[in-house]
């Protein structure tokens, strides 16, 4: 260890988990481009130099796509779209016309071609131009790199690393996973940038978004990411390697522990069942789901859809994902939520989603679908096509009327029509169902649960409206609160009106997955929780350990409660007490789930009916 100091730096969670290693830095700073002027006798050499960095270039992001084949189609994707580029004539033609022009050497010619392509496609009126500048980023650093005698295929990073850089392609976070690596942190990116969603994809704990981690940091340095927190710190003492060692021990051991359960129903010690659902971004998180029990995807984003490719997802590619989601889950119900893009985190250069002063309250979701109704429908008939391969169920988000709900029908309708006229296989039965994440829409639950199938409370969105906060602000985000009274009452309303129509009802919100308002949830009647898969386990152990007629109890006391205050305290005295929730470091998603927690003192001992498996009471639960 170094005599420098400990420091934290606080970056995006991208991918969870907790690694330390060896920092090593990919890069300084960005690659920088010196101008230098030749001699005519050098031109050919400098022309030919070109050649072979192009050369090596293609044949560096072919043998990264034969790594993939087979597997992890969507960087397959963005490394033929990179080949693609360097396959065209202009790529080797204007740089050599440069070079022989203005007598400049090869890094400075590859350097303002691509800059002047890259205005040219960020200026395109056409959307599929525009995605393509992040490609040309990639391939440009590759080609330079290769001119400089660097290696992009990254092939002598050992082992158990760290990896610290500005920026990392798709391309070469392939190869930090080949690598072995044990995490990654940059100084910018995003959760939903190319990067964090391959990092989620490959599970290597990564902090993005850091700004100033390449001037912080030195090479060889022990450094631990904390993909949970969104934290790196950098030369930790002795004393935090232990703790961070012993935390990320503990979690293996817990997790083990829980895991046990992966097969048992969530089901309360007198019989009430809920289902435990799994959200999900992309398909290749179907094992993952598997493995920590879900019963199902209670959300699927196909967003990411539009996010992550650089040309509009096809019908047949809607079809295609929605395969790969059955193919794993069986005869597990899997919903699909239409694009829920816009409000100004998840955006798409592919839909012309506008600049808005407030776009969480502008053309977002399904205002944005209606608009863009060619691209729509495309996702409703490959979403229907893919239908007969399993138990599909389609949810429409930021329903805010009956009107808006009738349109969104008539238009999955039209399509089933059309497929059928066209002789392609629908499913007979789809259940449809909403997003209730605006206060409309609470209001009005008892009018719209006569269209739908099946709720799905977006506890994120709800909270945000009801309050009237921007919950990524962190000058309001302090007033985010899920156990504000107004929440808790309008979740139980909606519970209410949607189990008297006789649909079920979930809840999908960050609330979902936190073991701190498991009893909350329950007491308050959800049928149904859509979590990340790993927060799984946690949920379904409060669960089998709870009863359910105690968990009504004490939301009804809950809902009484006239501050946030006292609902907190209540909450957290309640799962602290009884479930032994390890609140430490206000951490309240790590639980204290030791194999004793049967015979704990505070904690009620499981009884036989339950370790026995109970049989799930059938239908609706039986307290209604």
């Amino acid at each position: 260890m170094t005599g420098r100091e400990t420091r934290v730096l606080h970056g995006i969670s991208a991918a969870p988990g907790i690694a330390s290693g060896p920092a090593f830095v990919l890069e300084r700073q960005r690659l920088r481009v010196v101008k230098r002027h030749l001699e005519a006798s050098q031109l050919d050499d400098e022309v030919e130099r070109l050649r072979e960095a192009l050369a090596d270039s293609f044949a560096q992001v072919q043998e990264l796509r034969d790594m993939l084949a087979g597997q992890h189609e969507d960087p397959q994707e963005i490394l033929e779209a990179q080949a693609e580029m360097l396959r065209d004539p202009s790529m080797m033609d204007d740089p050599a016309r440069l070079i022989r022009g203005e007598l400049i050497n090869a890094e400075w010619a590859v350097a303002k071609v691509l800059g002047q392509l890259r205005a040219l496609y960020d200026n395109a009126e056409d959307v599929y131009l525009r995605d393509r500048g992040e490609d040309i980023d990639h391939v440009g650093r590759r080609i330079l790199r290769n001119l400089a005698g660097q290696d992009p295929l990254l092939g002598r990073i050992p082992a158990g690393v760290v990896v610290v850089a500005h920026h990392i392609s798709p391309a070469e976070m392939v190869q930090l996973h080949r690598a072995r690596v044990a995490g990654l942190a940059t100084d910018v990116g995003g959760r939903t940038s190319h990067t964090a969603l391959i990092a989620r994809a490959f599970e290597l704990p990564t902090v993005l978004g850091l700004k100033e981690i390449l001037t912080a940091v030195e090479g060889g340095e022990t450094v631990v990411v904390d993909g949970l927190a969104g934290d790196v710190v950098l030369n930790p003492s002795d004393e935090e390697l232990v703790r961070f060692g012993e935390r990320a021990y503990r979690l293996a051991l817990v997790e083990q522990e829980l895991l046990k359960d992966r097969d048992k129903p969530a089901v309360t010690l007198d019989g009430t069942v809920v289902q435990l659902m799994a959200n999900m971004e992309l398909a290749e998180e179907v094992a993952s789901a598997l493995e920590h029990g879900a019963e199902g995807v209670g959300l699927y984003r196909t967003e990411f859809m539009y996010m992550e490719r650089t040309a509009l997802p096809s019908e047949e590619a809607h079809m295609v994902d929605a395969l790969k989601v059955f193919n794993g889950m069986g005869q597990r119900p899997v919903t699909f939520r239409t694009f829920d893009l816009g409000g100004g985190e998840k955006t798409s250069e592919l839909l012309r989603i506008p600049n808005e002063d407030n776009p969480a309250l502008g053309l977002r979701s399904i205002r944005l679908a209606f608009r863009e109704e060619a691209i729509f429908r495309s996702q409703l008939r490959g979403l229907l096509r893919a239908s007969t391969a399993g138990r599909m169920r389609i949810m429409f988000p930021m329903i805010s009327g009956v009107a808006e709900l009738r349109q969104a029908k008539r238009m999955l309708e039209e399509c089933r029509e059309e497929l059928a006229r066209q002789g392609h296989a629908v499913a007979e039965e789809i259940e449809v169902g909403i997003m209730v994440e605006m206060p409309a829409a609470a209001m009005i639950a008892d009018l719209l649960a006569k269209e739908v199938d099946f709720f799905s409370i977006g506890s994120n969105d709800l909270i945000q409206y009801t309050l009237a906060i921007d919950r990524s602000s962190e000058l309001v985000n302090y007033l985010y609160h899920p156990l504000h009274p107004a929440i808790l009452r309008l979740v139980r309303s909606v519970v209410n009106v949607a189990h008297d129509a006789s649909i079920s009802v979930s809840l999908c919100g960050a609330m979902a997955g936190n073991p701190l308002y498991t009893l909350v949830l329950v007491g308050l009647g959800l049928d149904e929780l859509s979590m990340p898969a790993a927060a799984i386990p946690r949920i379904k152990r409060i669960i089998r350990a709870c009863n359910s007629s105690e968990a009504v109890s004490f939301a009804k006391d809950l809902v009484k409660m006239d501050t946030v205050e006292l609902a907190e305290e209540a909450v957290r005295e309640m799962m602290v007490s009884r479930f032994m929730l390890n609140l430490d470091e206000d951490r309240s998603w790590e639980v204290d789930m030791r194999p004793n927690i049967g015979t704990h003192p505070a904690a009620p001992r499981v009884s036989k009916r339950a370790e026995d498996d109970p049989k799930p009471t059938s239908g609706r639960r039986g307290s209604r």
